[in-house]
């Protein structure tokens, strides 16, 4: 009867450690699936970084180009005057 026991005491130890492989198994997956999502927000984020770059570029490019036709507009005027 101990015996007995002992084989169905060592048959549930088996049986849980099956358990928390299956478990640590499906963690990983789990794991590995987060990091790839990790790595295509890293991705897009740097495609996005740049966009903004490029859009911050052309916005202070037309700001600048607009204010210095603004301040050159007076001096045009004089000329044509003279």
């Amino acid at each position: 009867m101990a015996d007995e026991q002992g084989v169905t005491i060592i048959g549930g130890v088996e049986a849980e450690i099956r358990a928390l492989r299956q478990d640590v198994t499906d963690i990983k997956v789990s794991v590995g699936r987060l990091e790839s999502g990790f790595e295509q927000m890293d991705k897009r984020m740097g495609t996005l970084e740049r966009l903004s770059q490029w859009t911050l570029g052309i916005v202070l490019t037309t700001w600048i180009t607009t204010m210095l036709a603004i301040i050159a507009m007076p001096f045009t005027i004089l000329l044509r005057i003279r």
